[in-house]
């Protein structure tokens, strides 16, 4: 499935290096909020405690070709902490999970004809997030009637302004896939926890965006 997304975005860039377009590499940096979702099958009323928002972040950097004027396509490399705050009568845990994110990026600039700088620097953007998990400091085989999934797919919806070599961006990520299953009950109930995260970031390009000559 990874391959068959990858070939025409390899295909798009390849078209977009041969026409002499511009390509930018910058790099990132944000804080989030790690939000857990919980989907059961059949529901009921019944939620499991002790996944409650944590404090996350990301950096990395993104690399991008400018196709046309209107869009540029690229892929960014990004570290991730996300996880979740588990609340006791005795204490609050704090639980981390640590992902390397490997993302296809479509960036879109539909402002671009304006006169003023400032608005023809607003993009919207979408990504195809891929997260590998790394490390985590729970010990979820710990929980005979759960399965904890090391991998996570997701997508990213991005506002980004940037007028020059900064600028800022504003994200919200929604897994398409759980990273945690729990099984219960009689007749069986299987509790999914699906991660939502909201943030902001700093970007930098490293070198400003140049054609052929």
């Amino acid at each position: 499935m990874i391959k068959n997304f990858f070939l025409p975005v390899l295909m798009v860039l390849a078209v977009g290096v041969a026409n002499g377009q511009t390509s930018t590499l910058s790099f990132k940096a944000g804080i989030s909020n790690c939000k857990t979702k919980t989907v059961q099958e059949p529901a009921t009323n019944l939620i499991i405690a002790g996944f409650d928002d944590r404090i996350g972040g990301l950096i990395g950097g993104q690399y991008t070709y400018k196709v046309s004027r209107y869009f540029s396509i690229g892929i960014e490399l990004l570290y991730l902490l996300k996880g979740n705050t588990s609340i006791t009568p005795a204490e609050k845990t704090i639980y981390s999970n640590h992902y390397l994110s490997l993302s296809p990026v479509i960036s879109f600039f539909p402002f671009v004809n304006s006169g003023n700088k400032y608005i023809s620097c607003i993009s919207p953007e979408v990504s195809f997030n891929f997260n590998y998990l790394v490390a985590t400091n729970k010990d979820w085989r710990a929980f005979g009637n759960s399965k904890f999934y090391p991998n996570e797919l997701g997508y990213s919806l991005n506002l980004t302004y940037q007028p020059g070599k900064y600028g800022v961006q504003l994200f919200y990520f929604r897994s398409i896939s759980p990273f945690y299953k729990t099984q219960w009950g009689k007749p069986t109930v299987n509790d999914y926890k699906y991660s939502f995260v909201t943030g902001i970031s700093i970007i930098y390009k490293i070198f400003s965006p140049h054609s052929k000559p």
